[in-house]
């Protein structure tokens, strides 16, 4: 596999750890389970870490793409996508310390477990809509239909495009 298939391939951990360690982390809110709670912080915390390997493998997708495809504001593009998922490493990375915190209190019986679970769960959601975002602009890259101001071809007399 080459670089870009390493990153096409894991590319998608952080954004699937942080939507299921939130759910997870909201059931065992709803249920008052701590065990499914820090279930949900595990998975929050590993998201975290996943944006680690999934930044690095970027940077050498990124000469893969920029040689392979023949779009002149591809290297734009990449560069709006790099600067968001280096912006949401960080804040994976935060959350996942937030996570670490609330998984203490959670499991030593603590007073304030409640309170960082709920910021943990607060600034998790504002992770993932960020991670959204990273992820919709990396769809950009090969993906053209979804960039701002593609216009779809007319069909000419014979019903092509």
């Amino acid at each position: 596999m080459n670089a870009a298939e390493i990153h096409l391939a894991i590319n998608h951990l952080p954004i699937a750890a942080t939507l299921f360690g939130l759910l997870i982390l909201i059931g065992g809110m709803l249920v008052k389970s701590g065990m499914v709670r820090k279930t949900g912080l595990v998975l929050l915390i590993a998201a975290g870490l996943f944006t680690i390997p999934t930044v690095l493998t970027g940077e050498n997708a990124e000469d893969i793409i920029e040689n392979v495809v023949p779009d002149e504001g591809i290297h734009d593009i990449i560069h709006e996508h790099e600067e968001m998922a280096e912006s949401a490493r960080w804040v994976s990375l935060g959350v996942s310390l937030l996570a670490i915190l609330a998984f203490y209190f959670t499991h030593a019986k603590k007073a304030p477990a409640r309170l960082f679970t709920i910021i943990t769960l607060i600034a998790a959601t504002g992770s993932m809509v960020y991670l959204g975002n990273v992820a919709s602009t990396g769809g950009e890259i090969r993906h053209t239909e979804t960039r701002d101001g593609f216009v779809v071809p007319a069909e000419n007399s014979d019903g092509e495009h």
